[in-house]
């Protein structure tokens, strides 16, 4: 009986000890994997670092323009949010084209990719959906939102 007692008490224990083990961790730039640390300086080479968090499975970087990046674990990008244009060396050859060529004097703001598809949103407010191999899956138009505001839901 006194075992149970003690059940809901070692259960918070718990999620305290988890919550902490797996919650956001503020590290100083320098101790971003070196991958992490060239990419954002060859893409960003006039922008510092504001700010670098880390977790059990990720990063995110804060530049000090308010570009926010998401990487995954082994340094490859997995999200980049910018109020401005999203370099194009960071993207794929065939979504520069594309919004390029359909959308003329647009930029990506927005990218975002996962095992399915690669999403990016440009200036105008339109979403762009493609494959990983390249083909425009969906297009979605729209105005631009404010996700610094939570405006906006992916």
């Amino acid at each position: 009986m006194r075992n149970m007692r003690m059940l809901p008490v070692v259960a918070v224990l718990f999620a305290l000890t988890a919550q902490a083990f797996f919650a956001d961790t503020v590290i100083p730039a320098d101790r971003l994997p070196p991958q992490i640390r060239d990419t954002v300086a060859a893409a960003f080479p006039e922008r510092t670092i504001r700010r670098a968090k880390a977790d059990s499975h990720e990063y995110e970087v804060v530049l000090d323009d308010g570009t926010e990046i998401e990487f995954y674990q082994d340094g490859i990008w997995k999200e980049i949010d910018s109020r401005a244009e999203i370099p194009g060396s960071l993207l794929p050859e065939f979504v520069t084209v594309y919004v390029r060529e359909h959308f003329p004097g647009a930029a990506v703001c927005k990218a975002e990719k996962n095992r399915k598809h690669l999403a990016v949103e440009i200036s105008d407010g339109t979403e762009l959906y493609f494959s990983h191999d390249g083909h425009c899956l969906r297009k979605k138009t729209g105005r631009r939102h404010d996700r610094h505001h939570g405006d906006h839901h992916w």
